[in-house]
């Protein structure tokens, strides 16, 4: 397919074509600056069949640094020019050429200490060939290679399959990741989407290269934001690309913890978890600056809650950490160091006020604050005496995560 534009990234594989004379640069030449280096080609609606002979002459581009790439012909050789001289060259190195494409006409350029150099195609009778130029000559295209077939009602769809996840987040970064497979079609470009809305992600970051993964930098500490990969994938049946995404995932920029909450002394074991960061928040009411956390079960979420205000040199310590399983509406477990030194007993009381936990979805938490006239009582798992510093603190105690039913008579 006829390349008309810009592309977001290079990266595929091409045939340079000179559309007038019907011919294509022969990128299967072991030495590419001959005259007649070209295979004659058949240009239909702004398509060229791919067959054996034009997947033989093809060129492989791909990037190299400075957002330059490399042109690769399929002898395994690559293009390029070494000075400010008409000429071509056939190098077992990468060379750097820029691309670009305007109203279907494509510029590849190399850059040489006398000025830049132009590939164009040289239309004499005794020259037809294909060639980097000072000046003049005829103006070349770049047709994209996306399926083998041809085209046609029984090519293939795009069936490219993506995934995506995020690492490394900080209170103003976070890395993209992502990876796709299954693909039928050639991929003309990829990337990611995001914002701080799921349903507007209005920000678009390509990606080049083999790696596929992009760091956010400049986020807001404790804002949501939102994401998803995409592949552009040639659909030969409505000949066109299609965009296959991943699905929208979130995370919040927030500083990595001061300490591991979720491994030492006293924690159960939740290595076969796939836990990950989903909100952080504040409720100053209760002095908590609480982490949640997704598992590999969609109804299990993770909730710790810290306090900062009495402790230690004020220092932002874990008050305790349950694991919550929304289909039972209650606790799988609860976790909590008793140490005096960082949790002093300042004999606060019981500060009875029983509350949603923020950090855990409040469609896990309905019905809860009903045990009162259901015959049962709220029973703490993380008592009420284990935690009195402060007062705040200990209201964190009773959040309704951290209660069962208790009969009481």
């Amino acid at each position: 397919m006829k390349v008309t534009g810009n592309l977001s990234d290079w990266s595929g594989d091409y045939l340079i074509v000179y559309e007038t004379g019907n011919v294509a640069f022969n990128g299967g030449l072991s030495s590419f600056d001959a005259v007649g280096n070209t295979i004659a080609v058949t240009i239909t609606d702004n398509k060229i069949e791919a067959n054996a002979t034009t997947n033989a002459a093809k060129f492989t581009i791909a990037p190299t640094s400075g957002g330059y790439y490399s042109i690769k012909g399929a002898s395994g050789k690559y293009i390029g020019v070494s000075s400010y001289k008409n000429g071509l060259s056939t190098s077992t190195s990468a060379i750097a050429n820029s691309i670009s494409v305007s109203s279907g006409t494509a510029s590849i350029t190399v850059s040489t200490s006398g000025g830049t150099m132009t590939l164009k195609y040289n239309s004499a009778s005794d020259q037809t060939r294909f060639r980097y130029f000072t000046s003049g000559q005829k103006d070349i295209q770049l047709y994209k290679l996306g399926s083998s077939s041809g085209g046609g009602s029984s090519d293939p769809v795009a069936t490219a399959t993506v995934t995506s996840y995020f690492s490394n987040v900080t209170a103003s970064s976070a890395v993209l990741n992502a990876a796709f497979s299954n693909a039928t079609g050639g991929i003309d470009s990829k990337g990611f989407c995001w914002g701080t809305s799921s349903s507007n992600l209005s920000n678009r970051q390509p990606v080049s290269g083999d790696s596929f993964t992009f760091t956010l930098s400049g986020l807001t500490e404790n804002q949501i934001y939102y994401f998803k990969a995409y592949v552009s994938e040639w659909n030969a049946s409505t000949e066109q690309y299609e965009e296959r995404t991943s699905g929208i995932k979130s995370f919040v920029a927030s500083a990595p913890i001061q300490y591991n909450y979720l491994t030492g002394y006293g924690m159960p074991d939740i290595s076969g978890r796939s836990v990950s960061q989903r909100a952080s928040g504040t409720l100053s009411s209760r002095n908590d600056n609480w982490y949640s956390y997704s598992t590999n079960n969609n109804q299990c979420q993770i909730a710790v809650h810290t306090y900062t205000n009495g402790s230690p040199n004020n220092t932002k310590t874990c008050n305790y950490v349950v694991m919550y399983d929304g289909t039972k509406y209650a606790p799988v477990w609860t976790a909590h160091t008793m140490n005096s030194t960082y949790w002093p007993d300042n004999n606060v009381g019981r500060n009875e006020d029983w509350d949603d936990d923020p950090a855990i979805s409040l469609n896990q938490q309905r019905g809860l604050n009903n045990a009162g006239t259901v015959g049962y009582s709220r029973g703490h798992l993380v008592a009420s005496d284990y935690r009195q510093t402060t007062s705040e603190q200990n209201k964190q105690t009773f959040y309704l995560t951290n209660m069962q039913p208790q009969y009481q008579s």
